[in-house]
């Protein structure tokens, strides 16, 4: 070895290491990649890099063995002789020592040397190369638990699908690179920022984001915190948009919970963000990516500064991250104070371009101090103001009023959530009453629950004065203090709204709330396309059936009906059936919610679905006189007689006994001798008195089967009768409902009804 030459290998000092171990120096070294060749070699090719995406299982297995052996491999960021740490090992590390001599040794990505097959990505993750590995699995592991993913989930990393030596590092095109055909593919994006804000500040991770907000992807963000790691989301995870669904509020409730103890901090320097201030591995890369970005966006350089050039887009992204932050910056002690409210308010109304404001403060702490923020953060060029207060107390009147009176004029469709607010008060509902805007055409209004409200007048008055409203979504419900009094104001209201379409009104638990304030609202309504009406637990009764049914007939356009009599004690059979035989045949899909009510449960059953009802044909019940069972060809009688003889002849059908429609035109087809005529005279004889001795056995069996206490009327037995009597004679006496019931074997071998007393 020459004087001048460095050995490969060489042992650590002993006061390093204690026994001292052979430390590799480079990682070209023989022996290293070697032993990475017989761990990871060539199994599949893929040959489009966005299906190269890397398991969590994969993913943990490379990286743990990275942890497990980089106190063997020396440190390249220092020229001093020392190995790599567990908690300092990086992707810059791994990539050195790893990803890089196994794509290069294979000719292929580190994906294709674990995969057997393509994988593509369900979640695309970007990160900062400098972030400790430990820090990013943990952040991929939690967001994997959080949106109950398995650990088979593909995650699109640029490190394991990049080939080195034969890729290029940066692409020629921005808008065809792997990084955006991966991004097209994939659900959403996953920003792990670990312990720092580090990332917000790295010219490709905010390309990643700037990219995933063109494609209108959903953002997730990882950070890690004392307490673990905490993910902030963008939209409701799948389990609780099911919770949301399921229990309206519930699913806001638990990703509120889930997000308080998110560390905001980290996230602050995002109010700040600049491009053009951004750090790459030098600023030649980074100003190549960003004039490359630019060009593809067709924006004329010239001379003009780059970072007026970005300014566009830092205003897009401070806005962003400004929506992100402001719910769990509510929990830290720098949402109290005035210059973080001011710079939330300013980043998201500096956004001009984004004509639409959505926030979800649901079971927070916002006061009227961060809601005269939110007020100043509406620019004029909105058209959608979605907020939702659900479950926060402190908010009362003045916070309320001063969203209200910063709506912007040209609004068209507003969203706002107040339920289990008991602060704002009637105050509170006769300053947002003043301040709607004219030009509205979509209005949800969320009230329900708060025990102050006494009166809607105000309320009507100022709905009444937007004349251009289309979509109305009043949720009243459990208002203590709404009488029919107030029902009545809302019907001159709804008289005078001509161009409404679609009307939701909500009135669960107002009991209050009687006959003559729903005959009100129903004689007022216009005719509209859409209709939902929540009378649960409202004491009505068929009077208010009667109403609607009237009112329904005369709604040539209606397409979807959702009426719910939830718990009303007071309705019958009879008005719910005269509703269900009036129903416009412009209809679509209609739901009647007939839970806890006296009717009978296949009756609530069918009301659910527009399918069932219309097949549900209601009628009388009557009771006849007849005690007789008739032979073939006999008219059958009426009432529990009637439903004793049907099932009869439905067993007779099964063995043969009657001869249905079906077999007699295929017997009469046939063609046969001419003593044919003569045998079947003589078995037609023989079939009337088997009938008839079948017939008296089985009515005594019948009757011994049911009962004085299971004798009801035609009703409530026909549709159990005849389940299997298709293509039969007395299968047009059954109604469709029959079909429901259950077949069982019986100890005669065939399968007979359920009967359901």
């Amino acid at each position: 070895m020459a004087a001048g030459d460095v050995p490969d290998t060489v042992p650590v000092p002993a006061e390093m290491e204690s026994p001292a171990i052979e430390l590799i120096r480079s990682p070209n070294d023989r022996h290293h990649v070697t032993l990475l060749s017989t761990r990871y070699s060539s199994r599949c090719r893929i040959d489009a890099p966005e299906d190269r995406a890397i398991t969590f299982d994969q993913l943990t297995e490379v990286l743990s063995y990275a942890l497990s052996a980089c106190d063997r491999w020396q440190d390249l960021s220092t020229s001093e002789i020392q190995p790599l740490t567990s908690h300092g090992l990086d992707h810059y590390d791994v990539v050195n020592w790893i990803l890089r001599p196994v794509s290069e040794a294979n000719k292929g990505s580190f994906v294709e040397m674990v995969a057997t097959c393509i994988q593509e990505p369900e979640y695309y993750l970007s990160h900062y190369f400098g972030q400790p590995v430990g820090d990013i699995l943990q952040c991929v592991r939690h967001h994997l638990r959080t949106r109950h993913f398995s650990d088979d989930t593909p995650y699109w990393i640029w490190a394991y699908a990049h080939r080195y030596g034969q890729d290029d590092v940066l692409p020629d095109r921005i808008y065809s690179s792997p990084a955006w055909q991966a991004m097209s593919k994939s659900r959403g994006i996953l920003l792990a920022l670990g312990n720092s804000s580090v990332p917000l500040s790295r010219t490709w991770c905010l390309l990643e984001i700037t990219l995933a907000m063109e494609r209108r992807q959903a953002m997730d963000i990882a950070a890690c915190s004392p307490e673990g790691v905490k993910l902030l989301t963008e939209h409701l995870t799948e389990v609780e948009r099911k919770t949301e669904h399921q229990n309206p509020g519930a699913g806001f409730k638990q990703k509120s919970q889930r997000e308080q103890t998110f560390p905001a901090e980290i996230l602050l320097a995002a109010l700040d963000i600049g491009l053009e201030r951004s750090d790459a591995s030098s600023k030649l890369d980074r100003n190549r990516i960003l004039y490359k970005l630019l060009e593809e966006r067709g924006v004329e350089i010239g001379s003009v500064p780059l970072h007026r050039l970005l300014e566009k887009m830092n205003i897009k992204l401070r806005a962003f991250f400004a929506s992100m932050l402001w719910f769990p910056v509510l929990e830290t002690e720098s949402g109290k104070l005035q210059r973080t409210r001011t710079a939330l308010a300013d980043c998201i109304r500096a956004n001009a371009a984004r004509d639409c404001i959505e926030l979800s403060f649901c079971a927070s702490r916002i006061d009227d101090a961060h809601m005269a923020a939110l007020a100043r953060s509406m620019h004029k060029h909105l058209a959608l103001v979605d907020l939702n207060f659900c479950m926060c107390p402190h908010i009362t009147a003045k916070g309320m009023e001063d969203v209200a009176k910063c709506l912007p004029a040209k609004l068209r469709t507003l969203r706002l959530n107040f339920k289990l607010c008991s602060g704002i008060g009637q105050g509170g509902v006769d300053a947002l009453s003043n301040s709607l805007p004219a030009g509205l055409t979509s209005l949800h209004l969320n009230l329900a629950c708060n025990s102050e409200i006494r009166s809607l007048a105000s309320l009507c008055r100022g709905i009444r004065s937007v004349q251009s409203l289309k979509f109305l979504d009043l949720d009243l419900s459990v208002v203590e203090y709404l009488s029919d009094k107030s029902l009545l104001a809302l019907a001159e209201m709804l008289n005078d709204l001509c161009s409404l379409k679609h009307f939701l009104l909500l009135l669960k638990g107002c009991k209050s709330i009687t006959d003559s304030g729903v005959v009100a609202i129903l004689e007022g309504l216009p005719p509209v396309t859409l209709l939902k009406l929540d009378f649960a637990f409202c004491n009505i009764s068929d009077e208010s059936i009667e109403s609607l049914a009237n009112r329904v007939k005369s709604m040539p356009d209606l397409c979807v009906m959702h009426i719910s009599f939830h718990g009303c004690q007071n309705i019958s059979e009879a008005s719910v059936g005269h509703l269900v035989q009036v129903l416009p045949s412009s209809l679509k899909g209609a739901k009647l919610n007939l839970c806890e009510t006296p009717l009978p449960l296949t009756i609530q059953k069918h009301c659910r679905r527009l399918v069932t009802m219309r097949a549900w044909m209601p009628f009388k019940p009557f009771v006849s006189a007849v005690k007789e069972v008739p032979g073939p060809g006999q008219d059958v009688p009426g009432g529990t007689e009637k439903g004793l003889t049907l099932r009869s002849l439905d067993l007779f059908v099964r063995r043969g006994l009657v001869q249905t429609t079906a077999g007699k035109a295929r017997l009469q087809a046939r063609p046969g001798p001419p003593e044919a005529k003569a045998l079947k005279a003589l078995s037609a004889g023989r079939d009337r008195d088997l009938w008839q001795r079948a017939s008296e056995e089985e009515e005594r069996r019948l009757r011994r089967t049911f009962s004085e206490p299971y004798q009801r009327p035609l009703k409530a037995l026909l549709p159990k009768v005849v389940h299997r009597a298709k293509g039969s004679d007395i299968a047009s006496m059954a109604h469709p409902e029959c079909m429901f019931s259950r077949p069982r074997t019986t100890h005669g071998g065939f399968s007979e009804p359920v009967w359901c007393p």
